[in-house]
């Protein structure tokens, strides 16, 4: 019996010992002071750029982990990161190259310095270092590319760099009135199609719109839209839509220089002083929802495409596309 006794404590107290030990290893790990860049899944971090937003000011967030207030100054020096893009490219798209993301052009953005420092005793170790980019060097960005700015802890003068997250990709996403990328825009549509302006082919669907400049939106023409597009076929299908100042629209070719899509804008019949396809863009009270607009462009326009080396005959379109969801 006395030996049962001794065996029991000898359990206990190497329980205790290991419990003792787990605590001493969970206790080092919640005060651990690391720096990091904060970021999400991918060490991705996502910046919607907002063309109408002339500020342009935009900021990184560096920070420490650790329970603790930090008792000294740290200052942070950021780089370029090399690792990170090729990592994402792969996981994502394999060898797919066509799909790739690209490291937004440096001309494009500017960091007045890549060194900010964090505060000692402060309630939130939490910093931020700013950047620019202005609306302008915004124009040309392809809404079917992904944009990344790389980049990774250079240096810190105190503590250590979490190894997880010591670099990030900096997601560039559009917006304008009237579009974003980062939670694709749709618009429902309405209207007729035909060989000719009389003819009435019903058509009726939803269709995605991007955000190419301040006042510019692209889209699908008509009900095309390609199950696999590829530069080629979006060149082909897609037109861009310019809002002027009275909200009257210019129809054109999103990309005219590549020669394979001719669009042509129509005028309001003479005749039909009640013509509802004005090509124009409006804003409408919400009947339901106070504070609330709903956006349409109502359009009217033929195209042509080029076919085996001729052009198609032309389709005529009237149509009205509505957001499904308005701008907030």
């Amino acid at each position: 019996m006395k030996i049962i006794t001794r065996i029991l404590i000898l359990l206990l107290i190497g329980a205790g010992l290991l419990a003792c030990d787990d605590y001493g290893q969970y206790e080092k790990e919640m005060y651990e002071k690391k720096i990091y860049i904060v970021s999400r899944a991918e060490n991705v971090f996502s910046l919607v750029c907002e063309f109408d937003n002339l500020d342009s000011l935009h900021n990184i967030s560096i920070s420490c982990s650790g329970s603790n207030k930090i008792e000294r100054d740290v200052t942070v020096t950021l780089e370029d990161d090399t690792i990170l893009l090729p990592k994402y490219n792969f996981s994502n798209f394999d060898i797919d190259s066509t799909k790739y993301a690209r490291t937004l052009s440096k001309w494009r953005y500017r960091f007045p310095s890549m060194t900010m420092t964090l505060k000692a005793g402060e309630e939130d170790v939490y910093g931020l270092l700013p950047f620019y980019i202005h609306p302008d060097n915004l124009l040309g960005l392809s809404p079917d590319s992904i944009y990344f700015i790389p980049l990774a802890i250079k240096s810190v003068s105190d503590y250590t760099v979490n190894a997880e997250k010591f670099n990030a990709l900096v997601r560039i996403y559009l917006k304008n009135k009237y579009a974003e990328t980062q939670e694709l825009s749709y618009y429902t549509m309405k209207g007729f199609y035909g060989s000719s302006p009389d003819e009435n082919l019903v058509m009726n669907t939803n269709k995605a719109v991007s955000p190419i400049s301040p006042n510019a939106i692209r889209m699908y023409m008509g009900t095309t839209s390609p199950a696999k597009p590829t530069p080629e076929l979006i060149h082909k299908s897609t037109i861009k839509i310019e809002v002027n100042a009275d909200r009257t629209v210019d129809i054109t070719p999103y990309n005219p220089d590549a020669g394979t899509l001719e669009v042509e804008q129509l005028p309001i019949p003479s005749d039909n002083p009640d013509f509802l396809y004005t090509n124009i863009f409006e804003e409408i009270p919400d009947k339901y929802v106070k504070n609330k607009m709903n956006q349409r462009f109502l359009l009217y326009y033929r195209y042509r495409t080029m076919e085996n080396g001729s052009w198609s005959n032309w389709t005529y379109i009237r149509e009205i596309i509505s957001r499904i969801k308005p701008a907030e």
